[in-house]
């Protein structure tokens, strides 16, 4: 679900690079609540998302104030990443990004290994 802007919301907006510096045309990036009071259950808390266009840069607004996690997926051909906020490689694993109410939080870079789904025979 993409949230609307509204006011008091915020945004996260930066850009997702492959090791080398590469950006990731077409990545899925995702934002999702850990401390949302507003869930309509506890099973389902506040979620949006992003597709990074071809310089690797995204902005997923309309986010109230809380504790999120972010995450981004990629695919390219044969290959296909997933990582986390600073650098983690589980959602268990990544670091709590804090957004308080009304803020644009820029220059969030998200770094993904693009591996090949699919061995090699020797």
């Amino acid at each position: 679900m993409v949230m609307p802007d509204e006011a008091g919301a915020g945004s996260v907006a930066g850009m997702v690079s492959e090791p080398d510096g590469a950006p990731v045309n077409g990545a899925h990036v995702w934002v999702e609540s850990i401390d949302d009071p507003t869930r309509v259950t506890d099973d389902v808390p506040v979620q949006a998302y992003a597709l990074t266009d071809s310089l690797g840069q995204y902005r997923v607004g309309g986010l109230p104030a809380g504790t999120y996690t972010i995450g981004v997926a990629a695919w390219d051909g044969d290959r296909f990443g997933r990582a986390w906020y600073d650098g983690a490689t589980t959602r268990q694993d990544a670091t709590p990004f804090v957004l308080p109410e009304s803020v644009d939080s820029t220059g969030i870079v998200l770094v993904i290994e693009m591996e090949f789904l699919y061995g090699a025979l020797t």
